[in-house]
């Protein structure tokens, strides 16, 4: 599985979106999320209003680690981004 770590450098906690799955992870200061994901993959990082993130990630297994958490994400059965016939 590919993966990426958002880390939060601040010194103030933010929330952390997680979409397609309108899911949110608050981030303590400097708190970490690893995302792992399957290939194909779409990624999206949007900075939003007063600094908090919203990750875009589409792909068929998505396992986010965050706060002591494990939270796992699958696409539809029936999704179609990123692939081709």
């Amino acid at each position: 599985m590919a993966r990426f770590t958002v880390i939060n450098h601040s010194y103030k906690a933010v929330d952390l979106a997680i979409e397609p799955w309108a899911d949110l992870e608050t981030l303590g200061p400097l708190g970490t999320a690893l995302f792992e994901y399957d290939e194909p993959a779409h990624l999206e990082f949007v900075v939003v209003k007063d600094g908090e993130v919203a990750v875009h990630i589409y792909a068929e297994n998505v396992k986010v680690s965050a706060n002591d958490k494990e939270k796992h994400f699958q696409m539809p059965g029936n999704w179609t981004f990123l692939r081709e016939s």
